[in-house]
This record gives C-alpha cells, structure tokens and sequence, in this order.
C-alpha cells in the first residue's frame, strides 16, 4: 500500500500522541513496589474521638463544678473506695440500753437504735460506740436538756443510720440531698457515708470532730433547733450553724455546749426550744431544700 506525505504525517502524529499517553499514566500511577508518600507532618489529621468518649464529653459538660478537694488530713479512705449505692439492708449495732442525760430530772425520754447500711465498709458497733462518746460528753445535748436519750439495741423513735448516698436519697425523700448531703426526716437520721468518711469539701477542722458535729447537728433538728447564721467572725459556731457549707467567718465547734452545760434555774426550766418537734421534722446537714 502507497502512502502519500499526507498519510505519513497522520501516522507520525498518531504514534507521538500514544507515547506521550504512555509516559503520562506510568507516572501517575507509580509502580506496586512504591509505598504511598507520607503527608506532611504539619498536615497530620489526628483522630476524632470515640463514641464513648463523646458521651463522657457531653456528660462532663452538663455536670456541676466538682467540689474542691477536702483539706489535708480529713479521712483515709479514697471517695472512689466508696459504694454509691447500697442494697437497701441494714445492720444494727444490736446493744444496750444505753442511756444519756438524768433521768431523775428528764421530762421526756426518746428511745433511739444504730445502724449501717450493708456493704458500705461501715462497722456497726464501732457506730455505737462514737455515738455513745459523743452523747456522754457534758458539751452534748443530754448533758443540757431535759431530754433523756436512750440508745436501744433496735426500734426506737428514731434511728440513726449511716447509709451510702443514694439510699440517703431515698431515706430523705422529699428533701433534695442530691447523693451529697445528710438529713433529719421522719424519724430517721440518715448521714451519707460519703460526708461519714471524709467530711465535706469545706470543712477545716479534722474528721472526728467533723463527726461529733454531724451527730450533734442532726439531733438538733430531732430536739426541735433550726439553724442558726455566724454570730460573729472569730467566734465558736453554733452546733446548729451549716458548717459543713460555710464557717463565715466562724471556727468550726461540733457542741451544743461549748463551754459545758448552762446552769438550771430550777425545776421548771427547761433548755428545750420551742420550735419544731420530731414528729415530722425534716432538715438537712447541708440544707437541702424540699422541693415545691
């Protein structure tokens, strides 16, 4: 076959396009030997979260400010060591009676058992024992009052429990103590394990007396006593003062009597206030207020 200039042309033109076809995909493609090249370091995309880590993002974000970190020296045994929830049972400490105050001049004796919840990492005897310390001390209530306090081995009008936090919820109802707080309700004083253990993020004295307040406290709200505001800067603070929220200016003192009991006038003088009286009586360590 002839071919003219014209056809020769064509072909030379067709055969340039194809090599440089040719040349362009090797390029590009590289060959199966070569590794991917590398990005840039400063182009790097580090990798989202995960799932989980995005929910606890979120709930972190909704979470209140946790509280500051108690004082050096307040309790032993880490918050994390700490059930949050309980089974609901108790044990009590199964003694007595045991009784506090004068029964020669009482005129009025309320019977009271101990206990603990289950599984809390709290000894029941060991319960009745600081309670009944606290109690036989000239400063307590008993020593003041014309209230004698009987400490029974179970039942009574009152039981006072140290219990985890959400069965304190519970035992509380309807005051908000929030997993956080103690409380005075309905013939139970119920003291969160969590405050029992390590006293609370503004507290500045040591745990025992952090103790001996809250025992006081809470029998206060049983007596009948509200609370009270700082007298004064500098001064001791009123049993009934919420010390465990802020001192105000006052030092901590877990005693309704400081300074020992306040003499008797005579016979029909009473140290008992006029306020609220157990029947119905509901009041938080902490102050949480019911709802409504």
């Amino acid at each position: 076959m002839n071919l003219t200039r014209s056809d020769w042309r064509r072909v030379v033109v067709l055969v340039a396009l194809s090599l440089t076809v040719a040349v362009v995909v090797v390029l590009q493609s590289g060959s199966g030997d070569d590794p991917p090249a590398a990005a840039p370091r400063g182009d790097a995309i580090a990798p989202g979260p995960s799932a989980s880590e995005q929910v606890e993002d979120a709930a972190d974000s909704l979470a209140p400010e946790a509280e500051p970190t108690p004082t050096d020296g307040i309790g032993t045994r880490p918050v994390d060591d700490i059930p949050a929830d309980g089974p609901g049972t108790f044990t009590g400490a199964l003694t007595g009676p045991v009784t506090f105050g004068d029964p020669l001049t009482a005129t009025r004796e309320i019977q009271f058992s101990v206990a603990v919840e289950d599984e809390i990492g709290v000894d029941a005897t060991e319960l009745a024992q600081f309670v009944d310390q606290v109690l036989s001390d000239e400063r307590s209530w008993p020593a003041g009052s014309d209230t004698v306090l009987v400490r029974v081995a179970e039942g009574g009008e009152f039981q006072l429990v140290v219990s985890s936090p959400s069965t304190t919820d519970q035992l509380c109802e309807p005051l908000q103590t929030i997993g956080q707080l103690s409380c005075t309700n309905a013939g139970v004083i119920a003291i969160n394990v969590v405050r029992w253990e390590t006293a609370s993020a503004g507290w500045t004295s040591d745990l025992e007396t952090y103790r001996q307040w809250v025992v006081n406290h809470e029998l206060g709200h049983l007596l009948g006593h509200s609370h009270v505001a700082c007298a004064g800067g500098a001064e001791l603070a009123d049993v009934m003062q919420q010390q465990s929220i802020d001192l105000d200016g006052c030092l901590p003192n877990p005693w309704p009597y400081p300074d020992g009991p306040p003499p008797r006038l005579d016979d029909s003088t009473t140290d008992e206030p006029t306020g609220e009286t157990p029947d119905g009586d509901a009041a938080t360590d902490d102050d949480a207020d019911p709802p409504g």
